[in-house]
Parts: C-alpha cells; structure tokens; sequence
C-alpha cells in the first residue's frame, strides 16, 4: 500500500513537470495553475511523511546526519521567519511564504531519501522527466511558430499579446503559446535544466546514435529558446556555471563541456535561423541594451527595506507591498529579497550554510575527480560536474533574477538539490547509527501537519489578493 502511494506521488510529480510548462489545466491564470498544483504536491507529501512512521524515521535520521550547527542554523531559520510572518503587516501572507518553504524543505528530504534508496530509477526517472518536458513544450511550440506565417498579427515567440476574436463564443483563432506568465520563469527551467541534459546525452549509449543526436537536436531548441527570449541572466548564469565548473573537475569534462557549448551555438543558429532570416520578431538580441533600468530602482527598494528593518525584515512574501517603485513583486535579486523579507540574521545564516555546503560538495567532486585521473569523461564525474553546473548557474542567475519563487522551478531544485546531498551522504553506509528522541517524531508531525493546513487555508484565503498582485507584478 505505501508503496503503491509512493508510486502515485511521483506520477503526480512527472505530471506537473511535463504537462504544466505546456498545458494550462485550471486557472485562467498560468501562474496560479502551476502554484496549485505544486502547493498540492508539497502538501501531499507532507502529509505521506507525516502519517508514514518509517518514512518520517529515515528523514529525520538523514537531518540529523548533518552537522549539528547546520542542522540547528536551518531550525532557527524557520522560527525566525515565523516571527517575522506573525510581526509582518500581513501575517497570513507570511505564514503561507513560509510554511511553503518549510514544505520545499521537508520535500528536499523526502527526495535525498528517495535518492538514497534507488539512485538509478531516480536519477533515470528524472531525465525522463526532464526529456519530457522538452519534447511537449517542442510539440507545442510548432503550431504557434508556424501560426505567425498565416495569421495576421500572429506574434511571434516570446511575445504573447493577440486580439482574440470569436464566433458564438468560440475563439476564431488559437491563443499564441507561450505557457507561462512571464517568459522568464520558462527561462528559470532553462537554467536548471540544462547542464544535466547535457549529461544525460553523454549517458546514451553510443549504439544508440540516432537518440543522441535528437537529445542534442532538443537540448539546442532549449538554446534557441533562451536567444529568443534575450534571457541574459540565463546566458550569464550559464558562463559563470562552465568557467566554475571547468576549473573544479579540469580535462576530465571536456566532453561534456564541447556538447554543452556545442548545443548553445546550435541553438544560437537555430536562432538567427528561424527568428532573424525567415521573420523578424522575438526579442532582438542584437539591439537590447545590456543594462536594465529597473533592476538598480528595484535593488535600491530591497537596499532600503534591509535598511529600515534589518532584524526580521518586512516578512515573507512583503517585498510587493513596500516596494516603493512599484514595478515588481520582487526585486529580481534572490539574496536581496530574503535579506528584505527575512531580516539580515536569516539571510546570513543561509548564506553561511549554502556556503559551506557548496564548499563541501567542491570538496567531495575534487576527491572523486582525483581518485579517478584516467576515467576522463567517465559518466561520473560528467555527472557531478552537470549537478554543479545546474546548482551554480542557478545561484548565479538569482543575482538578477527570482528563480527560487517560481513553482515549478522550486520542484526542480528541491530534486536537484536531493541528488546532490544523496550522492554525498551515500558516503554514510547506514543509518542506524543515528538516535532519534521520540519527542522529536511528535513534533515533527505536528510541525508537518500545522504547515499543510497553513498552506491549504491561507492560499484559498488570499486566492485572489494574489491575483491582482501577480497580474501586475513579475516584469522582468
């Protein structure tokens, strides 16, 4: 029985990631479908951790397998945002951020746990996921790429805006597709995603030649995505990833790196290909400034929120009320919004136990690279280094960017982020050495449940506040 509701959990999981960047299912609102189903996710497997006694077991044993400093930092971090929630202008916002957080937190476990029992079916059912995502977003793509050629003011790619008509209340045309709100969240799944489907080109094998290349066929109309959005922080995050990379694991990725870079001047390519000679139209990324003017307003605003209430912040999910420019719910900058919202006591704690742990996994990698100096290009290593590659091109781009506040990229990262520490706690054999006091399993449930029923009650509670916020937010 638990095992089949396992099962039915991660189908849920492919569903959302495969269907939702493509396909609209609820909500007039693109933003809010994938916000639902992602909150039901999470609370879903909340629930599962907190009725499963030995799956609640495994997880606070593979917590406290962590250093015990990090492991009470990342519970005061979670006290000290429900402080600031309760201190906030609007505790309920608040108590939703951050109970949504917790949830990521306890899903990022559920998935090291995951990891740690089968490590092939998670990090093949992942690509798969991965793949199929590309694929349908492909399939969905085409109609509205070639719609533009026969539809007077059909837009083109990334733009979405068309004066629908109807006929007995039936539309006369098809929407343009784009699947999101704002082209940078799809940007987002560009950056997280990337390097490990680079990886997972080097793991075909090579008597399946014609897979590799449509895998590297898809992953340059990933590219081409990303030139056709101008999606800078993408391309930014993107170098900063290879050049750190490269200089941890050296010769041994060369491979890697030659299809990675090679299926981003693919892409670029298809780009000028079927974006600049055959029509004229997407984002021009020849003629775009490379400065933009809101990001210094929007940085000015967090600068000053930290300023006037640098303990607790202005509470979660509150950077939209106060900013004072008004141009976005967030200030396009990750670090600058939790130090805003959180206050500078979270911000530094996190900063100090995302440093330490990246520090460790740079570690680990060398080790693993320099115990094996002959296995160039082996699909090991070229695994760890795609892993780093997705976890620092994300933290690069939230430097101009929201990528941890999107849904579905929150689902990528707490995956992402379960395979990298079930690859490094791997190096623990078992768990059984790990005492846990009984108080700890009533909390923890406890804990669990109070952050599930917050997230059901407040989200339906500020369902449409949240509307008109989001409706006027998000430009990037």
């Amino acid at each position: 029985m638990i095992k089949k509701l396992k099962r039915t959990i991660l189908l849920f999981l492919a569903i959302i990631l495969i269907l939702l960047p493509s396909i609209n299912i609820i909500f007039p609102i693109l933003f809010n479908t994938k916000r639902v189903f992602v909150l039901t996710f999470l609370c879903i497997i909340g629930l599962y951790i907190a009725c499963n006694k030995e799956q609640l077991s495994r997880i606070l044993k593979e917590f406290f397998l962590f250093n015990k400093k990090i492991s009470a930092g990342i519970m005061f971090i979670f006290i000290f945002g429900f402080i600031s929630s309760v201190l906030s202008q609007y505790p309920v916002y608040g108590v939703l951020e951050t109970a949504t957080y917790f949830l990521l937190f306890v899903g990022l476990f559920f998935f090291i746990s995951l990891y740690r029992e089968n490590s092939r079916i998670y990090e093949y059912g992942f690509l798969i996921i991965i793949v199929g995502m590309v694929l349908l977003y492909f399939i969905r793509f085409i109609p509205s790429y070639i719609n533009h050629y026969f539809i007077a003011g059909f837009p083109l790619f990334p733009s979405s805006d068309f004066l629908q008509l109807y006929s007995n209340g039936e539309p006369l045309y098809p929407e343009p597709f784009l699947g999101f709100i704002n082209v940078r969240f799809l940007n987002h799944l560009h950056t997280w995603t990337m390097p490990i489907l680079t990886w997972g080109i080097i793991r075909i094998p090579a008597k399946h030649w014609a897979l590799k290349y449509a895998g590297f066929f898809f992953l340059s109309f990933w590219w081409m995505l990303v030139f056709a959005a101008d999606a800078r922080g993408t391309m930014l995050a993107t170098l900063t990833s290879v050049v750190i990379t490269l200089l941890i694991f050296r010769r041994q990725i060369l491979r890697w790196l030659k299809i990675h870079l090679g299926a981003s001047f693919s892409g670029f390519i298809l780009y000028l290909v079927f974006f600049k000679f055959f029509r004229t139209g997407g984002r021009d990324l020849f003629r775009k400034k490379l400065t933009d003017q809101a990001r210094p307003e929007l940085w000015g605003d967090a600068l000053e929120l930290i300023a006037e209430n640098p303990i607790f912040g202005v509470g979660p999910m509150h950077f939209a009320d106060y900013s004072y420019s008004f141009l976005a719910g967030n200030p396009h900058n990750i670090y600058l919004q939790i130090a805003s919202e959180w206050g500078l006591i979270v911000f530094i704690i996190l900063v100090i136990i995302c440093v330490y742990g990246y520090s460790k996994w740079v570690k680990f990698c060398k080790s693993k690279s320099q115990s094996e100096p002959n296995k160039s290009d082996s699909t090991e290593i070229t695994k760890l280094a795609a892993l780093t590659a997705s976890m620092t091109s994300a933290a690069a781009h939230g430097f101009v960017s929201g990528i941890i506040y999107t849904p579905l990229t929150q689902l990528i990262m707490i995956i992402v982020l379960g395979w990298v520490i079930g690859i490094y706690l791997n190096r623990v054999n078992t768990l059984t050495r790990v005492e846990i006091p009984k108080i700890y399993y009533y909390l923890s449930r406890i804990i669990i449940i109070a952050a599930v029923a917050s997230t059901v009650i407040f989200s339906v509670h500020t369902y449409q506040k949240m509307n008109r916020i989001l409706y006027n937010t998000h430009q990037d």
